[in-house]
């Protein structure tokens, strides 16, 4: 049972205006025209920015600067050596080097300070998202804050809208979604204020996704209705998908199992129209869970096992290990112990192939998924241990604990399981691609026969003394 955090924000990044740079010379803002004595210098620049040699231009602009004391002059030369700084930044940023766009931003934000102060906003809005970029995230807030205050000052609502996302957004990012909730709701004032109906359902469904992640599922019931309605009103189909989906999450979290299947039915049928395989991974393992919850473990073993081939399709690890994680725990429940641990040796070593996917994570979502994995690991060792298999169940721990770039060693039976699994998936997929083909999930022709057939080849197989269990199936 997950859910997927599938919204686009929509904070605006003004880096774009900093690369317009490159499309013509510098233009000084100073009140007058330059003199004829500094004109020479911001030309030469001008020739050497067209170049491409910025770090040349801004030379000639700093060294000119140093020799000049007429203050339209030196106003002239600050705001032709802000504009280079900007095109550096935009260079560097292009360079994959943040750091060096970072101190090219600070540079630009200074000279603003002092000589364009309506410049001052995209500046602090630059160096904020290199901030984030860097994942310095406390600096970011900062940075953000500060935009927050200058525009609220200057009454420039644009600057105020793009100040409460960002923040919103790094909140989240930290897991901090109450904080997040905050800004996000202020934002949706604002944008209902003047009409943008859009915005305003786009951050409501955020807002009951960070509800879904307090655990508050009435509250965020609430907000997900709430953009259903828009979604639909609007004929937004992937909008409302996404809405569905969050529905029937917190309905189920609510023990309210019927009218979660109802919503995560509307929802898949969606996701189906869409062709949207990722959607309709998730939705089919939130269904899974559902009828996991209600005891009907054959149907769940049906739906995680669709699940499990929309994984493997797209090509996604960290799902396919969930969807593992949660047929190991069906399989379980079906007193089936051979084939919950052959599930779960798949998802600890599909876990241990992706050592860097949790690096790759900002904080909140890192921290979620670290507890799935080590659910998967736990689990794992407690059916080995519960049949006697201490050193199989203690190695399991071992690789929890620091086991990077090891996996769980397969006996030749179930490696032979593992490549019909592969094949019987591939099939699934196939007869899923092909043009008129049943798409309906209840179909009795589903991906329960296909999927069991592939594990027959484990459960029946004659399996070394070291890896036999004869108290069950």
């Amino acid at each position: 049972m997950s859910i997927q955090h599938r919204v686009a924000p929509r904070t605006l990044t003004l880096l774009c205006l900093a690369a317009l740079a490159f499309i013509s010379p510098i233009r000084p803002t100073s009140a007058k025209a330059p003199s004829l004595a500094v004109k020479p210098a911001i030309d030469r620049a001008n020739t050497e920015i067209k170049d491409g040699n910025y770090a040349a231009a801004l030379k000639i602009l700093n060294d000119t600067l140093l020799t000049t004391t007429n203050a339209d002059d030196r106003h002239a030369l600050m705001a032709a050596a802000a504009d280079t700084d900007y095109r550096i930044a935009a260079s560097d940023l292009d360079s994959n080097q943040p750091t060096d766009a970072l101190s090219s931003y600070k540079a630009a934000y200074e000279i603003d300070k002092e000589l364009r102060p309506t410049s001052i906003e995209e500046d602090l809005d630059n160096i904020g998202s290199i901030y984030l970029n860097l994942r310095q995230y406390d600096k970011a807030v900062d940075t953000y804050r500060q935009l927050l205050s200058t525009s609220n000052a200057n009454a420039d609502n644009v600057g105020v809208e793009i100040a409460l996302t960002s923040i919103a957004n790094i909140y989240t990012k930290l897991g901090e979604y109450d904080k997040a909730i905050d800004f996000d709701k202020h934002f949706v004032a604002l944008v209902q204020a003047r009409g943008d109906k859009v915005a305003g359902e786009e951050y409501t469904e955020k807002i009951s996704l960070a509800y879904l992640d307090l655990s508050q599922y009435k509250t965020s019931l609430t907000f997900s209705t709430q953009a259903l309605v828009e979604a639909k009103k609007d004929r937004d189909n992937i909008a409302a998908e996404r809405d569905l989906d969050y529905i029937g999450f917190a309905y189920m979290h609510l023990d309210q199992n019927d009218n979660a299947l109802v919503y995560y039915y509307q929802a898949l049928d969606v996701a189906n129209d869409l062709d949207d395989k990722k959607a309709q991974e998730n939705i089919l393992s939130n269904i899974g869970g559902t009828y996991a919850q209600l005891g009907q473990y054959n149907q769940a073993l049906n739906y995680d096992a669709q699940s499990l081939a929309r994984a493997w399709a797209i090509g996604n690890p960290p799902s396919e290990a969930a969807d593992l994680n949660n047929l190991m725990s069906v399989a379980q429940s079906l007193s089936r112990t051979r084939l919950a641990i052959f599930y779960g040796k798949e998802a600890v070593n599909i876990y241990q192939s992706i050592p860097t996917e949790a690096a790759s994570l900002a904080p909140g979502p890192r921290k979620s998924y670290l507890a799935k994995v080590q659910k998967t690991y736990l689990k794992l060792a407690s059916i080995l241990s519960g049949q006697g298999r201490q050193p199989e169940a203690d190695q399991v721990i071992a690789l929890l604990k620091d086991g990077e770039g090891q996996t769980l060693p397969l006996n030749p039976d179930e490696q032979t399981a593992a490549s019909e699994e592969a094949r019987k998936i591939d099939e699934i997929n196939y007869e899923r691609s092909r043009p008129g083909a049943d798409t309906d999930i209840e179909s009795p022709h589903d991906a329960l026969a296909q999927a069991e057939a592939a594990y027959e080849i484990f459960i029946g197989a004659e399996l070394p003394t070291e890896f036999n269990d004869t108290a069950d199936d």
